[in-house]
């Protein structure tokens, strides 16, 4: 994000991040795994996907059984918790119910990815991150504007 932005080393990449409309690499890892929990609870992908995940279905009548949720195997080992059969369904099912319930997959990835850049920079003001970058804007394009006027200076 720093290349694209231009950006100092010392800075946070966050702000960069932000700015690109970026998210985190933890957040786009568990929107991937969101993503494909998604496109194996609706059958949309290949068949071992869809074996992996499972509908949740109670043995008697809950109120939790109309909410769209996946099934989460038991896991002894924390190496076992990152299948991707025990973390699809831990991470679909922390979603909030009106993404859980997105019929096709382009409403549910642009949910997704509006909850987790709400989630990933909440603590951040964006005003105060709005003037940094118009700062940064501003920077840039003085030291455009001195290095073309040295050149055409130093050419006379």
């Amino acid at each position: 994000a720093r290349c694209v932005v231009d950006s100092k080393l010392h800075l946070n990449s966050n702000a960069s991040l932000q700015y690109l409309h970026w998210l985190p690499v933890d957040y786009r890892i568990k929107f991937k795994i969101a993503k494909f929990a998604f496109l194996a609870s609706t059958s949309a992908t290949s068949s071992y996907l869809n074996s992996s995940v499972a509908r949740y279905s109670p043995s008697r009548s809950l109120r939790s059984q109309d909410t769209c949720l996946l099934a989460v195997p038991r896991s002894n080992t924390v190496f076992g918790s990152r299948a991707f059969r025990v973390a699809a369904p831990a991470v679909f099912n922390s979603l909030p119910q009106d993404i859980r319930s997105c019929d096709n997959i382009s409403t549910f990835c642009r949910r997704l990815k509006t909850f987790y850049f709400r989630n990933a920079f909440s603590d951040v003001c964006p005003r105060f991150w709005f003037n940094y970058f118009l700062l940064l804007t501003l920077c840039t394009l003085w030291n455009y504007l001195l290095t073309f006027v040295r050149k055409h200076v130093m050419a006379l």
